[in-house]
């Protein structure tokens, strides 16, 4: 999360509100070493969403952004089973959020044949 931290100061100040999403990548990383890795997801979504609503030079970096919320929305909470893998796969709300910013990002970058891998 440092690298999308680092990256997301090099936009211009008047992009984003930079402070926001600072902090919506604070809370991700507290969850996320907390074992709280779908919880973070849902911190990075936002943090993607913002970086989508602004649009033209953002975007490479809120497809960066939602790329890491899928990474973390796949992975097991601390504590749970590995055979909850199958069910977190196939009923996660936050992964289904994940691909479908993702999705719908790569749209926007005109890159339709990876889009729809992700619907």
């Amino acid at each position: 999360m440092e690298g999308l931290a680092q990256a997301i100061t090099t936009l211009p100040p008047d992009a984003v509100d930079r402070q926001r999403l600072m902090e919506c990548l604070g809370h991700a990383e507290k969850n996320r070493a907390g074992g709280k890795l779908r919880e973070a997801a849902k911190w990075v979504m936002q943090v993607g969403a913002a970086l989508h609503k602004k649009g033209g030079d953002a975007m490479p970096l809120a497809k960066r952004t939602f790329e890491h919320a899928v990474s973390l929305a796949k992975q097991l909470d601390n504590n749970a089973p590995a055979y909850m893998l199958v069910e977190l796969e196939g009923n996660s709300p936050d992964l289904g959020d994940a691909h479908t910013w993702l999705g719908a990002t790569m749209s926007a970058l005109d890159k339709p044949e990876d889009a729809e891998s992700h619907y």
